[in-house]
């Protein structure tokens, strides 16, 4: 048994003026997502400067927003390479994402140790010039030396924990009553 409705024309493009307007609901929503990523970026890039991490920028400048095909991701700040003292190198992500999908990280191999803390450890030189550091005014340059271990200053799980979402949602609240209007 089925039931057939007619609109009369005015309610009818009333509906799917409506309906067309839902499409951009999950899109408003994926844009305030994307501004709490930018929001998490910056808050840990602050985090590393106020604890003292930063000796050539290269952690912090690495933090990195990812999206699907990078929509709504792309901005100056964002670009895919980055500058630190001593250097470049491409930021990239390992991380498979879809639809409505975002992540902000880093591709810098010590960047968990500052997060996270480190055991006790043995750090070897790469190369026959060995390890080269400054104790007071004296140069000292050693084959390997052993790391006392770090008890770590989380800087991203901190800004996830010190990020308002709620004004970003409430931003796109705003948004979607406008369009509603």
């Amino acid at each position: 048994m089925g039931v057939d409705l007619k609109l009369d024309p005015i309610s009818e493009r009333a509906f799917k003026k409506n309906l067309k307007q839902l499409d951009n609901y999950p899109k408003e929503v994926f844009r305030s997502i994307v501004s709490i990523l930018f929001d998490i970026r910056t808050a840990a890039q602050n985090r590393l400067k106020e604890n003292g991490n930063i000796v050539t920028g290269r952690l912090r400048n690495s933090l990195f927003v990812k999206t699907p095909n990078q929509i709504h991701a792309k901005r100056a700040s964002n670009a895919l390479s980055y500058s630190y003292k001593g250097g470049s190198e491409k930021r990239s992500l390992d991380v498979a994402l879809r639809g409505f999908e975002g992540a902000v990280g880093t591709n810098v191999e010590y960047a968990s140790s500052i997060e996270n803390g480190s055991a006790p450890h043995k750090i070897t030189a790469k190369t026959s010039r060995g390890l080269r550091f400054k104790i007071g005014k004296q140069w000292i340059t050693k084959q390997s030396v052993n790391h006392p271990g770090y008890s770590g200053k989380s800087f991203l799980g901190w800004a996830v924990k010190n990020t308002n979402f709620e004004k970003r949602f409430d931003e796109a609240r705003k948004r979607i009553e406008k369009k509603l209007k």
